[in-house]
């Protein structure tokens, strides 16, 4: 709950509103003991998503020195992993290291994030990935990894914008 209410105040711009949250999120995650609590615990709040999260926290908080490797632990360990989730905690990744200054990183993340969107066919990171787009074109001239990343998110939103397309149902009455 605390990391939801430290992303929360991060949307809203609140510093300290947001560390300290994000505080009270670390201390609950360490004490949280994944294998007698609930099961969707376990399967939704998997290390590299709460790594991901920290990584964001970090970054938009004036920690980017902390944010680039929790982020780059996060980009190594889901290395090929195409799930909803891992989706979610790429992109996450991705914008940590733009926020830290990282731009060619977080294209290349953020690329494998697309492609775990695509896989999972789920449009929930969308946002958050144009949000990356944006960071990324806030630069005089992008670099190739970057423009790779606009090819793969617009190759991403074509592909999703299909499945939209094909899974509508027949309305004509």
């Amino acid at each position: 709950m605390w990391m939801r209410v430290a992303e929360e105040h991060l949307a809203m711009g609140h510093r300290r509103e947001t560390a300290r949250a994000w505080d009270l999120a670390e201390a609950s995650y360490a004490e949280t003991d994944f294998w007698t609590d609930r099961n969707w615990i376990r399967l939704w709040l998997t290390p590299d998503c709460f790594g991901s999260v920290r990584a964001v926290v970090y970054s938009a908080t004036g920690r980017p020195d902390e944010a680039v490797p929790v982020a780059e632990q996060v980009a190594a360990d889901l290395a090929g992993a195409l799930g909803k989730s891992d989706a979610i905690a790429l992109v996450n990744a991705a914008l940590a290291l733009a926020a830290s200054g990282h731009l060619t990183r977080a294209a290349d993340v953020g690329r494998q994030a697309m492609a775990a969107v695509r896989t999972a066919e789920s449009t929930g990171c969308m946002p958050r990935a144009r949000l990356l787009e944006g960071m990324l074109r806030k630069h005089p001239k992008p670099a190739s990894s970057s423009r790779a990343f606009f090819e793969e998110l617009e190759t991403t939103q074509h592909h999703l914008d299909g499945l939209t397309l094909k899974r509508r149902p027949n309305t004509t009455v």
